[in-house]
């Protein structure tokens, strides 16, 4: 005797819209809450306490300044993201070429692969001081 397997199609009805709970909405919204909870915390405890605003600014005035002074913004924020380009590019680069190397010659492997792995040991927040 043998056994077949049949299969059956069968329709699922679809529900386009769910209604969204307060669980939902809350899960959504609690990110965006939180800050600006912090950020009138922050305002409120700088306002209060007298801090000088030198060591700490208010939010307010922050944003103030980044609109006040968008082109100098906007200056520097091109030319951090040159750095990060070329610098991303230049990695990649060298990167295979040592991979390109290592896979070619087994001795370049053996040399290049040790140091590879002395520096994922190190944090690299240690090593950004010494290349800058």
């Amino acid at each position: 005797m043998t056994m077949t397997d049949a299969t059956e199609t069968v329709a699922v009805p679809f529900n386009r819209k769910r209604p969204c709970s307060w669980r939902q909405t809350i899960e959504r919204w609690s990110p965006v809450v939180l800050i600006v909870v912090l950020l009138v915390v922050w305002e409120t405890c700088v306002r209060v306490f007298d801090v000088p605003r030198f060591l700490l600014p208010t939010p307010s005035e922050i944003a103030l300044l980044a609109v006040n002074e968008w082109s100098l913004v906007q200056m520097h924020s091109i030319s951090t993201i040159w750095s990060i380009a070329t610098g991303y590019i230049a990695a990649a680069i060298f990167a295979l070429a040592a991979s390109a190397l290592m896979i070619r010659f087994a001795l370049a492997e053996k040399l290049i692969m040790p140091i590879f792995v002395g520096l994922q040991s190190v944090p690299k927040i240690a090593i950004a001081p010494l290349i800058l």
